[in-house]
């Protein structure tokens, strides 16, 4: 590893971490006051769905984790919360990434944004469940709204292609030759 390549990695990664820190905290102050109460959309499940589709899991842990601190911080609930829903997300992804994703460019947009669907159904389960389960919520209820999961594929097909192009952009930007030294 190169001394620019380490550099282009780690600015890589400072990005990914001050996107994730933003996206997070969007979610957290904003979105619930711009919609109705309990019908939001998640921002954090759309990109954890697109950060699953596009990278390896070695690589998504760090992520998974990083995101999960700060939605658990930021959400007053029990550390670590967060961190098992996102990764059980990005395993139900990868799971179905390996059996459908072989398909054509076009599908794989409609294969998603079922994925958003059901990761956004599972995650609200799930995170209820947890929550009873360490007594942080008195009884075992769902506040799953249909509303928030139709926000969230809305919000997935319109976040889709701007995602792929900032994608593209750091491939290419991170993965591009060396600039050329004027040597004199």
């Amino acid at each position: 590893l190169t001394t620019y390549q380490a550099n282009n990695l780690m600015r890589r990664k400072i990005f990914i971490f001050i996107g994730i820190f933003l996206v997070v905290l969007f979610q957290v102050a904003f979105i619930p006051n711009l919609f109705s109460l309990g019908s939001s959309p998640n921002l954090v499940i759309i990109l954890m769905v697109f950060l699953s589709s596009k990278m390896r899991l070695r690589q998504l842990y760090w992520y998974i984790v990083i995101m999960g601190v700060f939605f658990d911080i930021f959400l007053f609930v029990p550390l670590g919360t967060h961190i098992l829903l996102f990764l059980l997300v990005s395993l139900g992804v990868k799971v179905f990434e390996k059996k459908l994703f072989i398909i054509h460019i076009t599908w794989r947009f409609f294969i998603l944004i079922a994925l958003v669907a059901l990761c956004s159904f599972a995650y609200e389960i799930i995170l209820s469940s947890i929550l009873y389960l360490v007594k942080y919520r008195s009884s075992l209820e769902y506040h799953f709204n249909k509303f928030s999961l139709l926000y969230n594929v809305i919000f997935f097909a319109i976040l889709y292609n701007p995602l792929l192009r900032i994608e593209e952009f750091f491939k290419s930007y991170y993965q591009g030759a060396r600039p050329k030294s004027h040597a004199g």
